[in-house]
């Protein structure tokens, strides 16, 4: 979808189409073509995942501001800086805070309309949410180690479609270390087994939006009831695919069908199978709970920092020193001696 699009793709506001996208009197075939080409390219600059979080804030600002009265296009800065407090008052964080800017920003200039999001007194209620919010801990769904994964993947039965699509979805996920929108991106053509196993071809993900692309090794485990490669040849055997989506819908019968999962899908799935293996608050896990739990395990075993930084692709060592460092901390600790 256009720019233009994610305003009226919430249905909360009637906008005309972008005049980015007009042209003064009957545009050539030619030119008509060139413009479908550029809306499709204006597309592609951010993720659908990004479009769809977008699409949300954009409805929560444009609802606000019904509520309250206020203009959502054109916003005033006073109208976005209220609407600021608001949301930091019903305890939001300032990260989710400045992708609301972000949705606000873009929608305003899709639609050729001048943006306050910047404005200084935004800056400056923004700069006090962040002081007020100092401290607090930041709220993150709970690791899947090794050993709660396989207690989930137990749940699972493998003679059924379902069952050996998502087995081979939480077990690649986590020993790839994946983002769960990079999961469900998967295509056929990105897989290369090996005798070592498989290498696995990321085009593009969170940190890498230019698309330079990222090649890592997903090891087999031959002598493991829980081999990630293995239950990737599995499904792929049993679906009988060659190309495309890797993990797909399935249609009634059960058949494959051609659409791939959402994101959505794999938090929903780990949720659903936590609650199977008697867990009582799933609420505590997410989609990022398997790559957070390949990090946490590898951490355990004394991992190289280097080497789970190359393999989660993390731009910053430092986050994943965070991990090593909760796993490490009692670690020929300076006190282990005292009071003897």
């Amino acid at each position: 979808m256009t720019i233009s699009d994610k305003v009226t793709l919430t249905g909360e506001i009637d906008a005309p189409e972008s005049e980015i996208w007009t042209v003064e009197g009957r545009p050539s075939p030619a030119l008509t073509t060139a413009l479908d080409s550029a809306r499709d390219y204006a597309t592609a600059s951010r993720s659908d995942a990004t479009w769809r979080a977008y699409a949300h804030d954009w409805q929560r600002f444009a609802s606000w501001c019904e509520s309250v009265g206020q203009s959502a296009l054109p916003a005033s800065a006073s109208t976005i800086c209220a609407f600021l407090a608001t949301e930091a008052d019903a305890g939001l964080a300032a990260a989710t805070l400045d992708r609301r800017l972000a949705a606000i920003r873009v929608v305003h200039q899709g639609n050729q309309q001048t943006s306050a999001h910047d404005a200084p007194a935004v800056r400056e209620v923004m700069r006090g949410i962040r002081n007020r919010q100092k401290g607090r801990p930041s709220p993150k769904k709970a690791p899947l180690i090794d050993t709660d994964l396989t207690l989930l993947v137990d749940t699972m039965d493998t003679t059924t479609l379902a069952g050996a699509r998502d087995r081979a979805l939480l077990l690649i996920g986590f020993a790839a270390a994946l983002r769960r929108s990079e999961l469900v991106g998967i295509d056929v053509e990105h897989l290369a087994f090996r005798p070592e196993g498989l290498t696995l071809m990321i085009p593009f993900s969170k940190t890498d939006q230019a698309g330079k692309g990222a090649q890592i090794a997903v090891p087999a485990i031959p002598l493991s009831d829980y081999c990630p490669v293995a239950a990737l040849k599995a499904w792929l055997a049993v679906a009988g695919l060659t190309e495309g989506a890797v993990f797909r819908r399935l249609r009634r019968g059960p058949r494959v069908g051609q659409d791939r999962l959402s994101d959505s899908t794999v938090a929903k799935l780990i949720k659903q199978c936590a609650k199977n293996a008697g867990h009582e608050n799933v609420s505590m896990f997410a989609g990022h709970s398997l790559r957070r739990g390949f990090i946490t395990t590898a951490a355990r075993n004394r991992a190289d920092v280097f080497a789970i930084a190359a393999q989660s692709r993390h731009r910053s060592l430092d986050t994943v020193r965070e991990y090593v460092d909760a796993e490490t901390r009692f670690d020929n600790h300076p006190g282990l001696k005292m009071f003897q």
